[in-house]
């Protein structure tokens, strides 16, 4: 094997090994199914602010900042998106449809929409061009959705259970179908 078929196998070697490093730094830890969420930054669970302008929402009554333990007793389906993603512009009307569909935050359901790595004036125009009514939480430097939900992008949704458990996630967009077919099953009655 001569000089430069060696080269080309030490840089290779070294750039698969570097990817495999910058990978395994930047893929956050998934959350497990069956984990508490909330709750491990401070007793409360970590308080995000309602985004500005959309405090209409069902659920909000006024308050400045909410954390998903605000929500406990209710099955809550957390939505993280950005106004800058088209998925997350396709699947807001799917959402406000179930959302208003499944008691619209009177009952046992509520969805919680966080609205991440975006700013404050976007996140609005954004609810107001879907007419979204669930409660709206800003995320601005993408901390919560980082560090608490481990989120790789947007959109990504997390179903918590009536205590705050994980129930089930999905990376990506969701639709009509798996709403109905994935989420409205574990709501049982609400």
């Amino acid at each position: 094997m001569g000089y430069r078929s060696i080269s080309v196998l030490v840089l290779a070697a070294a750039f698969v090994g570097l990817l495999g490093w910058g990978l395994s730094q930047s893929s956050p830890t998934a959350l497990e199914i069956g984990e508490q969420i909330g709750d491990e930054q401070e007793p409360g669970g970590p308080a995000l602010p309602v985004l500005d302008g959309t405090e209409r929402a069902v659920g909000v009554d006024g308050a400045e900042e909410l954390s998903l333990p605000d929500f406990r007793g209710q099955w809550v389906l957390v939505n993280v998106w950005a106004s800058w993603c088209v998925p997350c512009e396709e699947e807001a009307p799917e959402l406000e449809r179930f959302y208003r569909h499944n008691g619209g935050g009177e009952g046992k359901f509520q969805i919680v929409g966080i609205d991440t790595k975006d700013a404050v004036s976007d996140g609005r125009e954004f609810v107001e061009e879907f007419d979204l009514t669930y409660p709206q939480l800003h995320d601005g430097g993408g901390t919560f959705a980082d560090d608490v939900l481990k989120a790789t992008g947007v959109p990504e949704s997390y179903l918590l259970d009536p205590d705050g458990a994980l129930v089930t996630y999905v990376r990506g967009p969701v639709d009509a179908r798996y709403l109905r077919t994935e989420i409205q099953p574990l709501l049982g009655g609400s």
